[in-house]
């Protein structure tokens, strides 16, 4: 492969190469043999055996190995390290580098790829698994390239324009192993092209977010996709009530991740999701029709590890703490109340308490959240690698000194808006948690290079500034 195309290919995921019996069973001989050898090598101290073979022989130890063992090694390389750290080595690397087993997952982006360039890569990935193509307005050109792939099981178009009927039928006859479809924010998918998505049998998980053209009859026709499993439509805000009523009395007993547009949904869809016995992850962006019974209901799903409940103006105090009681939430990693602006201190605690797995926070402009709340954040999630607490302009960060110690595997942290925080604090914290990465007031990210001021920088704010 020419590397004038392959230094395009981004590097965002890694490579699971699997290797088939038959494969591996033809030097299976050999192998073995070679791997007594390398047995013995490492089995006391590997640093030290390894640099006294490759010193005594001449040759390194990889150069030893079985090529089933080689080609496994370098399939955790990314296309791009395949290409800038293997390909150029020497002519062998170069052959195995080129090897179609570890070109199973690429990932295109029309700002840095151009068209021609994914042709010719395409061409070279016959056994391709996973396709993103993301921001490209002329599939048609790449269409011949793309349907001799037909091995795809994920087929990420996310923001492609001219996602038409046509192509879309092409694709359901040349790649009928499909399972995973992202079309989102592809503005030219309307209910003709639903009709024609719902051609692939296999097809597991769906995304239409922002698909402005999409409307209820595509969502219940969709419904009816016999091994539908996960399926998006937020960003759709005329999705109302009765379609997603058919996509529970459809999908009730295998969905496992829902996200919604909530802007048209009432407690008639929340009371009917308890339902979905299955469901892991729930996502409700603009909830100002929510109301606590809605939330109630919410709270008897008894399996969620994802729960994002956003602009949940309505919702009071009293229900936000109460969907913490019990034992159905304990299972959540992932919490997102954004703009719930009734939860409170009391909530926080109640939520820490039953929520210990808890890896990502959202409480961004929850106003009523004070040092209180923070503090039993900071003291009890110690799970917690995500957080954000954008808007609380109630907090002014004084446990904030504490996060090396309680909170180990943070490595973000949002304060924007959060005006009565001190600047040095923050700097403190990340010279001792070099790895954690805090947004200031402005969205900056804090350094700590500077040395620590013996003026601490407040910034006033006012009480109309808080209430906004």
């Amino acid at each position: 492969m020419d590397l004038e195309d392959d230094y395009f290919l981004t590097d965002r995921h890694e490579i699971q190469v699997p290797f088939t019996e038959n494969h591996v069973s033809d030097n299976i001989q050999d192998a073995s043999c070679q791997c007594d050898l390398i047995r013995d090598l490492i089995s006391h101290s590997p640093v030290v055996e390894k640099r006294d073979y490759e010193e005594q022989n001449g040759t390194s130890i990889f150069e030893i190995l079985p090529n089933e063992l080689q080609c496994k090694i370098l399939s955790y390389l990314t296309p791009r390290e395949l290409c800038f750290s293997v390909l150029t080595v020497c002519k062998k690397w170069h052959q195995m580098a080129l090897e179609p087993m570890l070109w199973l997952h690429l990932d295109f982006d029309n700002d840095i790829i151009q068209p021609e360039v994914v042709v010719s890569i395409l061409k070279r990935t016959p056994l391709i698994r996973y396709l993103e193509l993301r921001q490209y307005n002329d599939l048609w050109q790449m269409m011949p390239s793309i349907v001799n792939c037909n091995l795809l099981t994920s087929l990420d178009l996310g923001w492609c324009g001219g996602v038409s009927v046509a192509i879309v039928t092409l694709l359901v006859t040349h790649c009928p192993l499909v399972e995973a479809l992202n079309v989102e924010g592809c503005r030219s998918v309307d209910h003709a092209v639903v009709c024609h998505i719902v051609g692939w049998k296999k097809l597991r998980k769906l995304n239409l977010s922002h698909c402005t053209l999409v409307r209820n009859e595509s969502v219940v026709l969709i419904a009816k996709c016999c091994a539908l499993e996960e399926f998006n439509v937020d960003g759709l805000a005329s999705i109302s009530d009765g379609a997603i009523l058919g996509l529970i009395e459809h999908r009730k007993l295998v969905l496992r991740k829902l996200y919604l547009d909530g802007d048209e949904l009432t407690d008639v869809t929340y009371r009917n999701l308890v339902e979905c016995c299955g469901l892991k992850e729930l996502s409700i962006s603009f909830a100002d029709l929510m109301s606590d019974d809605g939330l109630m209901a919410i709270k008897e799903l008894r399996c969620l590890e994802y729960l994002k409940v956003k602009r949940g103006s309505e919702l009071s105090d009293a229900s936000l703490r109460s969907l913490f009681d019990g034992t159905n939430m304990r299972k959540l990693t992932c919490l997102d109340l954004t703009s719930c602006s009734n939860f409170d201190d009391v909530g926080v605690e109640v939520m820490t308490k039953c929520c210990p797995a808890l890896k990502s926070i959202s409480l961004a402009w929850c106003w009523d959240i004070s040092d209180r709340g923070l503090e039993a954040i900071v003291s009890s999630c110690r799970n917690a690698e995500i957080v954000y607490l954008a808007g609380l302009v109630r907090i002014t960060g004084a446990c904030l000194i504490n996060i090396p110690l309680c909170l180990p595997k943070l490595v973000f942290l949002d304060l924007q808006q959060c005006a009565r925080i001190i600047d040095d604090i923050l700097e403190d914290v990340v010279r001792q948690k070099p790895d954690l990465k805090i947004l200031d007031y402005y969205g900056a990210e804090v350094e700590c290079d500077k040395p620590i001021s013996r003026v601490p920088r407040v910034r006033t704010c006012s009480v109309a500034t808080e209430c906004s």
